[in-house]
């Protein structure tokens, strides 16, 4: 009998905004922020809508999601992150989809500039503006979207985590978009996935969810021999199990965790994420890695270990498919 374990890769890209340079940082923060300020107050305004696509000289925009973290990671993948070093600090992460209609390729800061501000007038400045890159799997501060392409943007501003409510203030071009927003809050688009509903992406593929449920052991459909499972090494935790069905619209074969990224959030804030597997056709066991192939449905489960204490709660799953997110409630 084989035991296969988890063993997650944790590769940190830290925003390194040190103890020692704070200060600093701060009052350029402020000088940046008063700035836009004074330079866009007699600029248009035009309040940000959910999934709206907005033209701008250059670039098509749309506000995909907002919201409240210690990190900033790529929609597909959470290895590889920017931290908040900031004492007390957190991110109001801001991301758009975003089309360069240039012949240049563009950084971040050039598609737009943002400042947040409270309702007194305390204005915030510091900002870090990155692209997700390789399919949505790096998010990079340095990395530019090339001319005729679309790309995924995070403008993330740094907030102290006691402020509560912010105005969000972006400038694209000759005008100034805007939008309220309460910290530690998600806006996004509320599309629910329901199981066995088919959820399809035209040229891509179609999902659909089948199972949910708690278990100590993964454990495949043919248990008799020899066979390949996932027990749970911490005796206090049990494993989240979410199994879907991918049907690959794509011209070539393409590795499972490219289609779908789940994440789990529970009523106390916490968060946890694992890794998907697909079900081996023998019905012995599982692989990782294992390329779906066209026009053919193939059986994945999502583990996610989680405290024990944790399913007896309501979850809310994020699953990202094809750049949209979806959220299933158990």
């Amino acid at each position: 009998m084989k035991k296969i374990r988890i063993l997650p890769l944790i590769l940190t890209v830290l925003l390194l905004l040190s103890a020692c340079g704070r200060k600093e940082n701060s009052e350029n923060a402020a000088t940046t922020a008063a700035s836009i300020a004074t330079t866009t107050a007699a600029l248009p305004e035009t309040a940000l809508q959910l999934g709206t696509v907005y033209s701008a000289p250059h670039v098509e925009f749309s506000l995909f999601k907002i919201i409240t973290g210690d990190r900033v990671t790529a929609s597909m993948d959470s290895s590889y992150f920017y931290e908040n070093m900031l004492e007390g600090e957190v991110f109001v992460d801001v991301v758009f989809d975003v089309a360069n209609l240039s012949s240049e390729p563009l950084r971040g800061s050039a598609v737009m500039r943002a400042v947040a501000a409270t309702p007194d007038g305390t204005q915030f400045g510091r900002v870090l503006y990155a692209f997700e890159t390789n399919n949505n799997t790096y998010v990079m501060e340095s990395a530019e979207l090339a001319p005729q392409t679309r790309g995924r943007l995070h403008c993330a501003i740094s907030i102290p985590e006691t402020i509560t409510e912010l105005s969000l203030r972006f400038t694209v071009g000759g005008e100034i978009y805007t939008r309220a927003y309460q910290l530690h809050s998600t806006v996004r688009e509320d599309l629910v996935l329901e199981l066995s509903e088919p959820v399809t992406a035209d040229g891509f593929a179609t999902i659909k969810l089948t199972s949910f449920g708690y278990t100590d052991d993964v454990l495949p459909v043919n248990t008799s021999g020899d066979y390949r499972h996932y027990p749970v090494a911490n005796p206090e935790n049990t494993y989240l199990t979410l199994y879907m069905v991918i049907h690959s619209h794509l011209k070539s074969a393409k590795r499972e965790d490219s289609f779908v990224k789940v994440k789990a959030r529970y009523p106390d804030g916490s968060t946890y994420e694992g890794m998907i597997v697909v079900v081996d056709r023998d019905g012995k066991g599982f692989s990782q890695g294992t390329a779906v192939m066209p026009d053919t449905d193939t059986v994945c489960c999502y583990l996610i270990e989680v405290p024990k204490s944790a399913a007896e709660e309501t979850v809310e799953l994020t699953i990202v498919f094809n750049g949209s997110e979806y959220v299933f409630i158990s």
